[in-house]
């Protein structure tokens, strides 16, 4: 479950390794130059959330950062993150393709005429 071949790694392995050749094989580089370091956070903070941190079996199964990020979604993002026409993506009231029939039919996302079509 947890995605290790991701283009975000590839990505978190090429700013490790750049920075490890700004700092190990650039002689000329002054000594209080911090972009080798700020590229060692960065790539490691982006292998880190992509693996471990945004992953379902981590904050899909704990309720209060699952609502967490639903309401990040729907309220800071206004609602980018979901489309209720295809019923794909998260908003406030949950993951909308996982959503019952009842509930679609509640949020007023479909009508009871385009259920009985179905």
């Amino acid at each position: 479950n947890f995605p290790f071949m991701t283009y975000e790694n590839l990505f978190a392995l090429f700013q490790l390794t750049l920075a490890s050749i700004l700092l190990f094989f650039v002689p000329q580089l002054p000594n209080d130059f911090p972009a080798p370091f700020i590229m060692y956070a960065m790539g490691t903070t982006l292998f880190i959330n992509s693996t471990f941190v945004w992953t379902a079996p981590l904050m899909m199964r704990i309720g209060l950062l699952r609502r967490a990020l639903m309401l990040f979604w729907h309220y800071l993002l206004c609602g980018a993150a979901a489309d209720t026409r295809y019923m794909v993506g998260t908003n406030n009231k949950g993951y909308l393709f996982h959503l019952t029939a009842e509930r679609c039919l509640r949020y007023g996302y479909v009508t009871q005429e385009e259920m009985s079509n179905c």
